[in-house]
């Protein structure tokens, strides 16, 4: 089990589960460019895989090879995931994270990254929780996601909230302030896809300050890794196993933000 080292001070952690990311070279290099350039404070960048052994060997060499040509501000470090689903892999690195805010970001890179100095300022101000939402039609002209993507939002707002409270849960771009997501990450239930969603039901649950800021995201630089026949199986599953938690009281205890 990974354990976080109280000692080093960090301000800002990044949260990366990949699985077998091809072109995260290219990727990572953009994103140290831009830290580079617009820096965070003393920035970790958790690079979390659930690949195989030789993929996962492959991306310790990049990591290595960037961290090299690093000064002391900003350090990436390759945490082997349990390979039990994006959510299992998140989860267990949002429990050792040291910034005091820490983002979830795709790998692919889902938002133009000005936005990382946005959502650091919106917790540092008093955020609980800065979530990404883009644009209602962003499926437009990909029928089969579209459908995904709306009966999503039908789901979570009839069964999870009970009102319109989001409309875009799934954006891979969220910050928290790191005692939130540790809360959260210490009773979550979902192993795949839907941890997202989870998080943000115990967070209103727990009356927590969640913000939403509208945004534009990047174009797709690599096909969707979406499962959409594993989705439409395992999805529903989940919601309602934490939604039922919820109900019985698993998410009791939280700290609750002061109004």
């Amino acid at each position: 089990m990974t354990t976080r080292d109280e000692s080093a001070a960090t301000d800002v952690s990044l949260i990366v589960p990949t699985f077998r990311e091809y072109t995260f070279d290219r990727l990572l290099e953009r994103l140290l460019e831009h830290l580079a350039a617009h820096p965070l404070g003393r920035t970790e960048i958790l690079v979390v895989d659930d690949s195989d052994d030789a993929t996962q060997a492959q991306l310790a060499d990049i990591i290595a090879r960037r961290q090299a040509r690093l000064g002391g501000e900003v350090t990436v470090r390759l945490i082997a995931g349990p390979r039990r689903g994006k959510g299992a892999a998140v989860r267990e690195v949002a429990l050792v994270a040291r910034g005091a805010v820490v983002f979830l970001m795709d790998a692919d890179l889902p938002v133009p990254l000005h936005h990382l100095a946005q959502f650091v300022a919106l917790v540092r101000e008093g955020a609980d929780v800065v979530i990404a939402e883009r644009p209602r039609d962003r499926y437009r002209g990909n029928l089969v996601r579209s459908v995904v993507s709306r009966g999503l939002y039908l789901l979570q707002t009839s069964v999870v909230f009970g009102e319109k409270l989001f409309s875009d849960t799934q954006c891979g771009f969220k910050a928290f302030r790191r005692e939130v997501l540790e809360q959260i990450a210490r009773r979550q239930v979902v192993d795949g896809g839907m941890y997202d969603l989870e998080y943000l039901y115990a967070a209103t649950l727990w009356h927590k300050n969640v913000l939403r800021v509208a945004v534009v995201g990047n174009p797709e630089v690599r096909e969707s890794r979406i499962n959409v026949w594993r989705c439409l199986r395992q999805d529903p599953i989940d919601i309602v196993r934490f939604k039922l938690r919820g109900l019985a009281g698993h998410y009791d205890g939280g700290e609750r933000s002061v109004d």
